[in-house]
């Protein structure tokens, strides 16, 4: 999952979780409860996390604001902070 610069920010030095409104691009297939890489703008995975979307609901939901979601029922957020860890030296 690509991320915009802004989620990077917020996932690394907040411990905050991943919303919709931070996700730029969706690449492969993955189904929600798989772990995934997040990526910086430049393509270097800096965290890994477990999906709460699969990559059709991500790519879907991609820069949408949570109140904008059709599925107001589930977990809004990507990926959630209890389910991620930041990946190596973080610059």
């Amino acid at each position: 999952i690509v991320v915009n610069d802004g989620a990077r920010a917020a996932l690394v030095e907040q411990h905050a979780s991943l919303l919709p409104k931070g996700v730029v691009g969706v690449e492969g297939d993955f189904a929600a409860g798989d772990a995934v890489d997040l990526v910086d703008s430049n393509g270097r995975a800096f965290a890994r996390g477990v999906s709460n979307f699969s990559s059709a609901q991500a790519r879907a939901a991609r820069g949408l604001h949570t109140d904008e979601l059709p599925d107001r029922g589930r977990d809004r957020t990507v990926v959630h902070c209890e389910n991620l860890v930041l990946l190596g030296e973080v610059p």
